[in-house]
């Protein structure tokens, strides 16, 4: 009688769980698997892509259901900040070409291609191809030829100005409209500021300065570990060790008069940075306490916790940690979870839900945190970490079964 009641409850649970998916979620198939799939994704606001094999070496890019002519090559599908334009590289027999989302740019003299930017305001688009070993770079009616050029080209949140790197011997330099700065053994780069002076971490002998323009704006340390600025150029963050062999973070905001200096730890990885405000955070370690650190604020973590992140107003800060038990916490409050939860994949939440979105092998899953419920998409053979679309208010994620590819998602 016992096990008759057991088994009675399981098969109510799983009915009230498949009939709660049902309700929630649906799927939409985009791509029929009648050209063999290659590669297929999402960009972070509103759009997915596919990359489709027509012939054989002959490829084909679909965006949002649009398709391209088959070309012999695509490279460095690239959208914009807002989300209103895209735009990549592609090669035919003959030449390569610039192909947006509204247009089609023949590079005739274009023998390799390199690196799509779109400013921060998403109304310009820089891009850069070589003529043997000159690198063009083009934007707006500007163009700069580059000779060895170092890593990425920066554009300011307009697009008015432009930043990259170079060698110079064994030495680098970075230029800010062709006006180059003074050498240093290494850079790294974080971008512009609202001011128009670019921010870089630059290394001396032992030493890492961060600089603002050719003013430095810190101490020395021993190495530069992470770097973040936001779009608007007003907020920056890093991670940084010290010459004792701590490490702390560090925000720089025209709200503080020096750049704001946190406490030293054993460690710090993981940083996520606000998208607007002087906030940001990272996991620490002391001795053997794990935590998450948002500016001075410690939030307990567990013996093993991810990094957290920012919803994608800014709103919530979360993470999970295992120890004993599985937990979430969202912006301070802790949620246990009665099941484990990996801390190598990436999560998605509805800001202000008490909601997260994953990926398992075979569907997308939302947990309702405080009502302990689960609700899970179609399964697939495979599929992408879910984004939260906003636009759409709904969790979304792009599986694949036998070839064909379909938009998953999920209302909460």
């Amino acid at each position: 009688m016992v096990k008759i009641k057991i088994f009675y409850f399981l098969l109510l649970f799983l009915f009230s769980f498949y009939g709660a998916s049902a309700d929630r979620c649906s799927d939409t198939v985009l791509l029929d698997g009648s050209e063999p799939l290659v590669k297929y994704g999402m960009d972070t606001t509103n759009h997915w892509w596919a990359i489709t094999q027509p012939y054989n070496g002959i490829y084909r890019l679909i965006v949002d259901g649009k398709e391209s002519e088959p070309y012999a090559d695509i490279r460095s599908l690239t959208f914009s900040p807002d989300g209103n334009r895209w735009a990549c590289f592609v090669r035919d027999n003959v030449q390569w070409s610039l192909l947006t989302n509204d247009t089609i740019l023949h590079l005739s003299s274009a023998t390799d291609v390199t690196q799509l930017t779109y400013s921060n305001d998403s109304q310009i688009l820089a891009y850069g191809y070589l003529e043997s070993d000159l690198e063009f770079i083009k934007f707006g009616r500007r163009v700069f030829r580059v000779y060895q050029r170092k890593g990425d080209f920066f554009l300011n949140q307009n697009g008015s100005r432009i930043a990259f790197m170079g060698n110079r011997g064994d030495r680098v330099v970075v230029n800010v409209e062709g006006v180059e700065s003074q050498t240093f053994d290494d850079i790294k780069p974080i971008g512009f500021w609202q001011d128009g002076n670019f921010l870089y971490a630059a290394k001396n002998g032992n030493l890492w300065e961060i600089y603002k323009g050719n003013k430095t704006i810190s101490e020395g340390y021993s190495d530069i570990t992470e770097t973040a600025i936001n779009l608007d150029g007003t907020v920056a963050s890093l991670l940084a060790k010290q010459t004792s062999g701590y490490f702390l973070g560090m925000l720089i905001s025209d709200e503080y008069y020096e750049p704001l200096i946190g406490t030293q730890y054993d460690y710090v990885t993981g940083m996520a940075l606000h998208p607007t405000l002087p906030i940001f955070a990272y996991q620490a370690t002391r001795a053997t306490q794990r935590v998450v650190v948002m500016n001075s604020t410690e939030f307990s973590g567990a013996d093993s916790i991810n990094s957290p992140v920012f919803t994608c107003d800014g709103s919530d800060l979360y993470f999970l940690g295992c120890g004993l038990d599985c937990f979430v916490n969202i912006s301070g409050r802790k949620f246990n979870i009665p099941s484990e939860l990996s801390l190598y994949i990436k999560y998605a939440m509805k800001p202000g839900s008490e909601t997260i979105a994953y990926a398992t092998n075979a569907s997308m899953v939302i947990r309702y945190i405080q009502r302990k419920e689960l609700v899970a998409g179609r399964m697939v053979d495979q599929l992408i970490d879910p984004r939260y679309n906003w636009r759409t208010d709904q969790y979304e994620t792009l599986g694949v079964i036998n070839n064909r590819l379909y938009l998953l998602v999920c209302k909460i």
